[in-house]
């Protein structure tokens, strides 16, 4: 048997830990942060690590703990245009926020811009809000959250900005937000696509194309998908995707439950039922599967090293619910 010693890298290497990861052919799979609140606040760069130690988020990111819902709150680089001198003034008089808010299917987006001392008060607002009543979205565009936070690890700096600015270029029908570390750098580039919100990893420039334009089949990218965000914890995200990966784009927009309940007698084995409508489920078997090295970025041997895992879908059949 291998051991996670006998994978890391030679002591005289130092490789970024994306391409390290992505050379064991890592499946990201269960590595999707869970969330039915998705808040972007416009945040000039740069960007300390941790962003929280950014001026302008203090008492922000502190009401993911309190919130209503669970709730991701990201920084997002600028993105209106500058005033007519050309200043950029966000965070200093108005400060643009994006909220996408899950409507049991996908995530339904609004667009706000408040003074810039206001702003703790507003997200705090929509952190409380727990209902699905969901208002008129103020845009319709389809978006992509690209992960380029280089202060955070080397990775989705070098990997996620190209991304990001050739998404930018090839598809101006999309909007594209350059945002803080969303978890997962050793998959980097990462993406987060709305408003189907499923997360992606180690994508290339003709991936992001195909998911953007709902180009081949999910089969082509399943092994590209992080989980989708609106399933709790790592083996509903594989039992989802297992569904995903069956289905057709349409299965994006298709309200739906994922729950993963372990079975008794293992203690690394889920039950995932996957309810669409209430003649119609899907039911997988999941487990654990190899054991991998996380590494530190571009240090000698990958060390620090910590142990990681991966998710396997052992079985997967359609069910009628009870």
């Amino acid at each position: 048997m291998v051991s996670l010693n006998d994978l890391l890298p030679d002591f005289g290497s130092a490789p970024g830990c994306a391409s390290f990861t992505e050379s064991l052919n890592a499946d990201p799979v269960g590595s999707a942060f869970y969330a039915h609140l998705v808040v972007l606040v416009e945040v000039s760069l740069p960007w300390p690590k941790p962003v929280r130690d950014h001026p302008l988020l203090e008492g922000v990111l502190g009401l993911m703990r309190t919130a209503a819902l669970p709730t991701r709150i990201l920084a997002c680089e600028p993105f209106r245009e500058a005033g007519a001198d050309g200043a950029d003034s966000v965070g200093a008089d108005s400060v643009g926020v994006v909220v996408f808010r899950f409507d049991g299917a996908g995530y339904v987006r609004t667009d706000t811009v408040v003074a810039a001392g206001d702003l703790v008060s507003t997200v705090a607002a929509e952190c409380a809000d727990a209902s699905l009543a969901i208002p008129e979205p103020a845009a319709a565009r389809r978006a992509v959250l690209v992960c380029t936070q280089g202060s955070h690890d080397i990775c989705c700096g070098e990997l996620g900005v190209p991304l990001a600015d050739g998404a930018t270029e090839r598809h101006p029908d999309v909007d594209v937000f350059r945002v803080s570390h969303t978890g997962g750098h050793r998959f980097a580039p990462t993406a987060l696509s709305m408003p189907d919100g499923r997360m992606w990893a180690f994508l290339s420039a003709d991936d992001l194309d195909a998911v953007l334009t709902r180009s081949g089949s999910p089969a082509d990218l399943q092994q590209k998908c992080r989980g989708w965000i609106g399933a709790k914890g790592g083996a509903a995200q594989a039992g989802e995707r297992a569904v995903f990966a069956v289905a057709d784009w349409q299965w994006d927009t298709t309200p739906r439950l994922v729950d993963a309940t372990p079975q008794p007698d293992e203690s690394q084995m889920w039950d995932v039922s996957v309810r669409t409508t209430p003649e119609q489920a899907w039911v997988a078997q999941v487990g654990i599967g190899r054991e991998l090295p996380t590494i530190s970025c571009s240090q000698p041997g990958g060390l620090p090293a910590k142990p990681g895992r991966e998710y396997a879908v052992l079985s997967l059949e359609a069910s009628t619910p009870t």
